[in-house]
């Protein structure tokens, strides 16, 4: 099967070996590795970031398409995202109108938008084309706890309403926002679950170290107020036994000004935690392994998610999980089991969480030990591969029958 995946966040050439720079990068590229590696031609297309072509051709087709400087989580200019989004569905139609795909997977809501138009725009000379969708972010749920943000105008709430309707397949992460995309009016028969894969070969145990006198936690965050890091911080503080380590946020350079990072460290100031709270800055997805892996406990705890790729990278490197019981963490985090849930925005239950995880070593140690094999067994790209292909299998079939199921007109005027 020919299959076009189309990205709106990434310059496809980044997903070329060893230029990974972002989990979004690599989620993608879980997804269409997967397809290749099946033995499936696959061509990825995306925005033209200027990313450098791979010397050597691999197992995947990159086809950047100039879209203009647009950022897809920041679309209140209207007019600039839906340029945007025309730019990108012209170049996509010239592309498959020359070569037709048999299958095309949207991986957001402005790929989608622009999928959308550009089938519709070469349907007479190519055919239908079976289009499936997933958005891991969903701009409606950002609305419901943020209000009017970059991440929720009313052009991307339209669009994903739109695509709701119309898309052949929508993919869900979880099953909470299998939900979601219900209440936005997708059909039921037209939707299905399909979470992110982790990859267990990238996020591995590591060795075994000596335990010191303090006891390492980490927290991805890039410091937005939703992902609840001021409550990371407040509970770690009360626990003199930890120390927290906040990967994300500005790049590195920037963290001595940027009035996030001050307004946190003043926050563990007061707390007189200061010297117990590191920030790293924004990093390359390729040194999150490690850092997780340093942790022995990690900590996400967000008012909403959706999949929640961080938790799932921290239980494939073995590590237990807090993690606030919103979105794809229903899932992955088995209360008790792996890790601990703990009600979103509940300060006093995540400092109980933390402190119990801290001060008992044995119920750590069984958390840890379940964390990986359960993940890996669940979520391991292998699952999650052969998921993906039986969707767009079925998908693909049930286009050709509609299509076949359709009269001609010589037929109808018999």
């Amino acid at each position: 099967m020919r299959i076009a995946a189309v990205s709106g966040a990434c310059d496809p050439r980044s997903l070329a070996v060893g230029l990974v720079p972002s989990g979004t990068a690599a989620r993608l590229l879980g997804v269409v590795h997967g397809a290749a590696s099946a033995g499936h031609e696959v061509v990825v297309h995306g925005p033209d970031r200027g990313q450098p072509t791979p010397d050597t051709p691999g197992e995947l087709l990159f086809d950047p398409i100039a879209t203009g400087d647009v950022d897809i989580d920041d679309t209140l200019d209207a007019h600039a995202a839906a340029a945007g989004i025309d730019r990108f569905a012209a170049g996509l139609a010239r592309r498959w109108a020359a070569s037709r795909p048999e299958l095309v997977h949207a991986h957001d809501w402005f790929a989608g938008a622009a999928a959308k138009r550009a089938l519709h725009a070469v349907r007479d000379r190519v055919g239908r084309v079976p289009l499936v969708i997933t958005m891991p972010a969903l701009g409606h749920i950002a609305r419901r706890h943020l209000g009017v943000t970059p991440f929720s105008s009313p052009l991307r709430l339209a669009v994903e309403s739109d695509l709701a309707r119309t898309a052949d397949l929508l993919l869900a992460t979880c099953v909470d926002q299998h939900r979601e995309l219900l209440a936005l009016g997708a059909d039921r028969n037209r939707t299905a679950t399909v979470p992110e894969g982790v990859d267990g070969a990238r996020f591995t145990t590591p060795r075994a170290r000596r335990p010191g006198p303090t006891l390492p936690i980490a927290t991805i965050s890039d410091l937005a107020p939703h992902r609840d890091t001021e409550s990371v911080i407040t509970a770690v503080a009360r626990v003199p036994e930890a120390v927290l380590t906040v990967i994300g946020g500005p790049p590195a350079a920037r963290l001595a000004t940027d009035a996030r990072v001050a307004e946190l460290r003043a926050l563990a100031a007061r707390h007189d935690a200061l010297d117990r709270i590191r920030f790293t800055g924004r990093v390359p997805h390729a040194e999150v392994p490690g850092l997780l892996g340093a942790a022995d406990v990690v900590v996400q705890v967000p008012w909403f998610a959706g999949f929640g790729r961080a938790t799932v990278e921290a239980l494939a490197c073995g590590r237990p999980v807090i993690a606030s019981a919103v979105g794809g963490a229903l899932e992955t985090v088995e209360h008790g089991v792996n890790g601990v849930l703990v009600p979103p925005r509940d300060p006093r239950s995540l400092q109980d969480a933390v402190r119990k995880l801290v001060t008992d070593s044995r119920c750590r140690a069984v958390l840890a030990h379940a964390a990986r094999p359960r993940t890996l067994d669940r979520f391991g790209w292998p699952r999650v591969t052969e998921a993906l292909l039986a969707a767009y299998t079925q998908v693909t079939a049930e286009v050709e029958q509609d299509v076949v199921a359709i009269p001609e007109p010589a037929e109808v005027a018999q």
